[in-house]
């Protein structure tokens, strides 16, 4: 290196620089494409959101598949400054042509690596979206404030289960879902088979996570105010904000309304994300999460696994909370979110049986066997007849396993023991995520004037949603948009 003239050695550390830019781009590229099976709108919100009640080992799962290729770049700069000293005492020709070829493939390897990773990520298609405005709100967005949201007899409490990453790409093909070999969903299945359960096929089948309801807090306000997340946050943490979409009337608002005892559980943080925020300014939701669980003696005070404690201890609590607000003078909305299904991979606790090649296959078939457990459990119960039962998963999955390559990808959904007539139309529907907002009510036995509420229909009535009217891809591009409306009255 001594050697070396200083512009030679500042020519050689930016060529360095480069190398290790373009492999460090190129190995979070493939990570992301490997590990997550979602757009770079849920790959940013879930990498840049606060770390305070998550799960983080899926970064540590990044660690250590980056840091090899940035060692291997480390070695490759090395080996190109061992070779650029050898030849310091060769023709000032051979120098400058060795130097120029490493600019140029430098060069080279960073604009390829840059160039995977917008066709990889789709994030051109993103930008564009968010420079371009869109006036979907303006046209169809319709506020609960301005219809009349009745009923004509005595409405149904109701249990609604959002079940982690829950979908049916995870049943067998023979019935509607993915797997050639296995159904690892086979209660759930009966389930959507016995009951109402609507599908994007004539078998089983649901509804599409649409533009910006692909990660959890968006998919409990898509269903619960039927309008994507399109808030602009810095770092995406809504628990900072004085107010969460104070400008929206959600579900949990409605509810309250009518005299309804509402309350939210999880098995983790109930900060992460704006969960917490989010419940308690719209509706007055009691929460019970995992600190709850601390405080009340369920578990002790060092006890954390996975994102803080498992599903089998949720189902227990849901238990005892039914038990107990089941005695009170109100109905109840009673509102649940597992969390053993998450990526990467999800967690086997005690109850998971090794049936399967994979983990995530066994810890699916044991969420399974849970949630059939726990509506059996209901259905004994003295509230049952007076209650509606909804399950549905809360987006697809975020990762590729047992769903890498599955074309179209469609979340769960269950309504059981219903307080309105069989829907004329359950298949081969085109629906998302916010049109469950009006679909819950109307289970519940409310009457919506127009049967739309926020960009949601009621799939209960006749009527087309959104996505049937203008298609799939035109309603999810329209959502990608910036919009004047959604910032001026929603924040």
């Amino acid at each position: 290196m001594k050697q070396l003239s200083r512009r030679t050695k500042t020519s050689l550390i930016i060529i360095g620089i480069i190398i290790i830019l373009a492999a460090f781009i190129l190995a979070l590229t493939w990570w992301l494409s490997v590990t997550f099976g979602v757009s770079i709108r849920e790959i940013l919100y879930t990498l840049t959101s606060p770390l305070k009640g998550s799960d983080t080992h899926f970064l540590g799962s990044a660690v250590k598949f980056i840091v090899p290729w940035i060692l291997a770049a480390l070695i490759i700069c090395i080996i190109i400054f061992v070779v650029r000293i050898k030849i310091e005492g060769k023709k000032e020709k051979t120098q400058k042509i060795f130097m120029r070829i490493l600019r140029i493939i430098s060069a080279l390897l960073l604009v390829a690596s840059l160039i995977w990773c917008n066709i990889r990520l789709s994030i051109p298609s993103f930008v564009m979206a968010n420079i371009q405005s869109t006036e979907i709100y303006e046209d169809y967005y319709v506020d609960p404030d301005t219809v009349e949201i009745s009923s004509n007899g005595e409405t149904k409490n109701i249990i609604y289960i959002y079940m982690e990453s829950m979908e049916n790409t995870y049943a067998s093909a023979d019935v509607g879902g993915f797997q050639k070999d296995n159904n690892y969903i086979p209660n759930l299945t009966q389930l959507a088979f016995d009951n109402v359960s609507f599908s994007n096929n004539s078998q089983l089948g649901g509804f599409y996570s649409g533009t910006g309801m692909g990660w959890t807090i968006a998919a409990l306000l898509a269903t619960t105010a039927g309008v994507p997340f399109s808030f602009p946050t810095k770092n995406n943490s809504m628990n900072n904000r004085e107010h969460f979409a104070a400008g929206i009337t959600t579900l949990g608002d409605i509810l309250k309304e009518k005299g309804y005892y509402q309350e939210f559980l999880c098995g983790s943080d109930s900060e992460f994300g704006g969960r917490y925020s989010y419940f308690t300014q719209h509706g007055g939701y009691e929460i019970f999460d995992y600190n709850t669980a601390i405080d009340r003696g369920y578990i002790d005070k060092d006890y954390k696994v996975w994102w803080g404690f498992e599903d089998a201890k949720l189902y227990d609590i849901a238990k005892d909370e039914l038990t107990r607000i089941s005695q009170l003078d109100q109905p109840f909305n009673f509102t649940m979110l597992t969390v053993d299904t998450h990526h990467i991979d999800g967690y086997v606790c005690d109850l998971c049986e090794d049936e399967y090649g994979t983990q995530l296959a066994n810890v699916v078939a044991c969420a399974d066997r849970q949630i059939y457990e726990f509506i059996d459990w209901c259905k004994q119960q003295d509230f049952y007849d007076d209650t509606v039962i909804i399950i549905t998963g809360d987006h697809p999955r975020m990762d590729t396993s047992l769903v890498n390559k599955a074309d179209p990808r469609t979340v769960y959904n269950c309504f059981i023991n219903t307080a309105c007539p069989e829907p004329a139309r359950t298949t081969n529907r085109t629906f998302t995520s916010v049109d469950l907002f009006p679909t819950i009510l109307s289970s519940m036995g409310f009457s919506i004037e127009g049967n739309r509420l926020g960009l949601g229909t009621n799939m209960f009535s006749c009527l087309d949603t959104l996505p049937e009217q203008m298609g799939l891809d035109k309603f999810n591009d329209e959502l990608g948009r910036y919009s004047i409306y959604y910032i001026e009255n929603f924040s």
